[in-house]
């Protein structure tokens, strides 16, 4: 906001032995804005006469006009979060993949949905087998063939599937108005703020990113019964629309292909999948054994990026809807402190 203020000090001044060394010291001067919020961003000198002017002088001069600014109107005011509901209902949980056969062993009827992850060669009869009431189907966070995907989403959306999770808020773009949208943790949400923008862009449901810490979750998880966290997954580190392979696109498989990555300190899988690469932690991350602290009314396993065999599958799902924790795992930065 625009503020007419002015501000002098009146005195006897000697000229000036070099007028370069005063312009910077009036610069200097006024570039010290201190613990305010304010930034000096145009100054315009006349010294025409080519007076020197101390220092002192010109810090108080400083002093005396900036006083006079009103911060208020300098820095907004954070907006306030959007109506959100807490209550004491029974936890719904969720599981995601990328591959529909690792679910063969696990008993669906325990999961209240079944997020699928789609691509640009979805196969949609991979569907088939599945409770169509379950269903919520995941946009990848990278789309580079935006029409041959359009015409993925259009197809599934005439055949009845209304539920959609999005990592990209370029997603909303795939998807008609009246859609069930989830947003996924790759959104990072970290604040009350970021959280009541993704509701008043549509979100029925808001998970938290895996970056966050207890005490932050905490409070985020307070606030409604649509904010989600995921107890157990691999995150991505690395994750590019570029293809790590050497060969030519003309003579490759296309199928997914893993290989492992080391920089000395960690293990990591390196994943190959339509032209993308993915690179994840050797450990993945577990938060189970801290589920009665979380406090959320939305909990989500994820069988993503590595290979998971259905067994290996349900014994991870057995276990962390028990809220103990899977050997080997992480829990990266839920014990830590933000700065």
């Amino acid at each position: 906001m625009y503020q007419d203020k002015t501000a002098e000090i009146i005195g006897h001044f000697s000229p000036a032995k070099d007028l370069n060394k005063m312009t910077k010291a009036i610069y200097s001067a006024f570039e010290k804005t201190g613990d305010t919020a304010l930034d000096l961003a145009e100054l315009t000198i006349q010294n025409k006469a080519g007076l020197f002017v101390p220092m002192s002088v010109l810090n108080e001069l400083r002093r005396k006009l900036y006083s006079q600014i009103d911060i208020t109107h300098v820095v907004p005011d954070l907006p306030q979060p959007a109506q959100m509901v807490k209550t004491n209902v029974a936890p719904k949980w969720i599981i995601k993949t990328d591959n529909v056969d690792t679910l063969t062993d696990i008993n669906l009827t325990d999961c209240d949905e079944l997020w699928v992850v789609t691509d640009i060669d979805f196969d949609i009869n991979t569907l088939s087998h599945l409770p169509n009431d379950k269903i919520r189907l995941c946009l990848p966070p990278i789309i580079r063939q935006s029409n041959k995907y359009q015409k993925i989403i259009d197809t599934l959306w005439q055949m009845g599937y209304r539920k959609y999770a999005i990592g990209n808020l370029s997603g909303l773009t795939f998807l008609p108005d009246t859609a069930d949208i989830s947003f996924d943790s790759q959104l990072s949400c970290l604040n009350t703020q970021a959280i009541s923008q993704c509701f008043e862009l549509g979100a029925q449901n808001v998970f938290i990113s895996p970056e966050d810490t207890l005490d932050n979750i905490q409070k985020l998880t307070a606030l409604s019964d649509n904010i989600g966290v995921i107890l157990y997954t691999d995150v991505p580190v690395f994750l590019s629309a570029n293809c790590v392979r050497e060969n030519d696109c003309s003579v490759c498989t296309q199928k997914p292909w893993h290989g492992e990555l080391s920089n000395g300190k960690g293990r990591f899988e390196l994943i190959s999948k339509n032209c993308q690469t993915t690179v994840v932690p050797r450990e993945s991350l577990c938060w189970a054994g801290e589920t009665r602290h979380l406090n959320a009314s939305i909990y989500r396993v994820d069988f993503c990026h590595k290979r998971y065999d259905s067994a290996t599958a349900k014994r991870i799902w057995d276990t962390v809807r028990l809220g103990k924790d899977i050997k080997g795992t992480t829990k990266f930065n839920l014990k830590k402190q933000f700065a």
